[in-house]
């Protein structure tokens, strides 16, 4: 009798562990998902000719969406950007998100750009 309480308690012990250990990494995800922080992250690397980039590729830039990319692509059909700066007259594109992509445009060259999703914490 006192195995076969002992055997239980054992397996019962386990099945405990078993649950809280599988809640842990569940709530860690929970946590992450509650502020807002993902498992991946974009990596972007080589620049965008504003001049002759596509939409597609425009929307590489970190902060840039589809509006914001028609929205270049529209102030250059009129007249072609000169210089970086201009794109700070684009609306929505202020000094933050201009220094934010900023690494990534030219005025002139190929357009290289690409944007690729990774796991956070490993190796670019």
């Amino acid at each position: 009798m006192f195995r076969k309480a002992l055997i239980t308690t054992t397996a019962l012990f386990s099945l405990i562990t078993l649950f809280v250990a599988g809640t842990a990494s569940s709530d860690a995800d929970a946590a992450r998902r509650r502020r807002g922080v993902s498992k991946y992250q974009w990596v972007v690397k080589g620049k965008v000719n504003i001049n002759r980039g596509n939409i597609s590729k425009l929307r590489c830039l970190p902060g840039i969406g589809a509006s914001k990319a028609r929205a270049i692509v529209a102030r250059r059909v009129n007249k072609p950007f000169t210089s970086l700066s201009q794109l700070r007259a684009i609306k929505g594109i202020g000094a933050k998100l201009y220094s934010r992509i900023l690494p990534y445009v030219s005025l002139s060259g190929e357009t290289t750009i690409s944007k690729t999703r990774v796991r956070r914490g490993t190796a670019q």
